[in-house]
């Protein structure tokens, strides 16, 4: 909680003791987000068989299955330069249709997820809250990414 909506790397060590495949790269985060902010998660995208980012409550449990609360190598929409753009927010400011915003459901805090499996490099995102309606209008002069 005193790096929120970071995904920092704080070692594999506390996942390979929980049972974690060492495989698997884990990134591992707090978020909160005030009324009216989207959390803007920027990041390379390695080579690997799969990877995945998923929003999930204080308890580390998915948030409703049923809602666009994850996102993997086979669902989302890569940027035009290969890059990986998510933006987790209350609504969709445009970037649904390209499977690449993550619902809150509701709520205002949690955790989140991101996981590299099989990957030799391990890019780190960079992460930045932006007023939502913000990314609503640079989509409309400035094109796609947010």
């Amino acid at each position: 909680m005193t790096r929120p909506n970071e995904l920092p790397d704080f070692g594999q060590q506390m996942f390979q003791r929980a049972g974690g495949d060492p495989e698997i790269f884990y990134l591992h985060g707090y978020w909160k987000l005030g009324l009216g902010e989207a959390w803007v998660i920027e990041t390379d995208v390695p080579e690997c068989p799969y990877w995945n980012f998923q929003l999930d409550n204080w308890w580390m449990e998915s948030l409703d299955h049923r809602r666009a609360i994850t996102v993997n190598k086979h669902t989302a929409a890569l940027d035009p330069d290969g890059r990986l753009t998510l933006v987790v927010a209350e609504r969709d400011p445009g970037v649904g249709n390209r499977g690449n915003w993550i619902d809150t459901c509701g709520h205002t805090s949690g955790t989140a997820l991101l996981r590299w499996l099989g990957a030799t490099t391990h890019p780190l995102p960079k992460c930045r809250v932006v007023p939502l309606d913000s990314l609503t209008t640079a989509r409309a002069t400035q094109g796609e990414r947010p």
